[in-house]
């Protein structure tokens, strides 16, 4: 494959943000992190 920044056959980890807005726990994420969900969230 061309581009792919890996070497053959190691692992892959795909590491993504947890945001509060998508957890039935409390966690600690800086305030314009609700400002941004919320305006994204808008019909």
């Amino acid at each position: 494959m061309v581009g792919l920044d890996a070497v053959s056959g190691t692992p892959v980890i795909d590491l993504k943000p947890t945001m509060a807005e998508f957890l039935p726990v409390d966690i600690k994420q800086p305030e314009w992190v609700g400002r941004v969900m919320s305006e994204h969230f808008q019909p």
